[in-house]
């Protein structure tokens, strides 16, 4: 019975070891860009400390952007765009981003980043914490392929407006100027400053 048990953790172990696919370095002096396009669905880019002046474009993957803990990486702009019906999920995690992040039928998932400019996500799902963005967040349909889309935006701050048009929005303690949301929704604990 033990060797049982034993077996069939090991299993389970070795299967979700498999299931978080590769983690590839990037240090100052090579490319973003380059890993994200030798990267598989699923893998992990970890980003050493650095200016990187790239427009990141990722196409039709899952993928993890993630910079080294206590780290400081800052890109210019990220872009996905998933031309088929499998959802694709890109998470960011502590990146300085000097533009915009815009999405097409991909989810995105940010965490603690700072975005200069807008946050765009057209036929797609958007959780934002713990995020400072320069100017707009947009979530433009309540679904992808007849799958409603989510918006999850907490503690964040949005100096200029907020335009939720997703199936369910989950929009709590941030600062934002304005807002037009669409819906299903949960909206408490915000300040709404408007400046007019």
């Amino acid at each position: 019975m033990k060797f049982r048990t034993l077996s069939i953790i090991t299993l389970v172990l070795f299967g979700t070891i498999l299931a978080h696919g590769a983690v590839i370095m990037v240090s100052p002096g090579q490319s973003i860009q380059a890993a994200v396009d030798s990267a598989s669905s699923g893998d992990t880019v970890r980003i050493s400390e650095g200016v990187y002046s790239e427009n990141v474009s990722i196409s039709a993957k899952s993928m993890n952007l993630i910079v080294q803990p206590g780290e400081s990486v800052q890109v210019n702009n990220i872009t996905a765009t998933n031309p088929n019906a499998v959802a694709r999920v890109i998470y960011l995690k502590n990146l300085r981003i000097q533009g915009d992040v815009s999405g097409t039928s991909n989810d995105f998932n940010i965490h603690s980043c700072n975005i200069t400019g807008d946050v765009n996500v057209d036929q797609g799902s958007l959780t934002i914490i713990k995020s400072t963005v320069g100017a707009n967040i947009s979530i433009n349909h309540p679904n992808r392929t007849s799958v409603p889309t989510h918006a999850q935006i907490l503690q964040t701050t949005i100096p200029e407006k907020l335009t939720s048009k997703a199936g369910t929005s989950i929009i709590g303690y941030n600062t934002i100027r304005h807002a037009y949301v669409e819906g299903s929704s949960e909206i408490v604990g915000n300040h709404f400053d408007g400046r007019s």
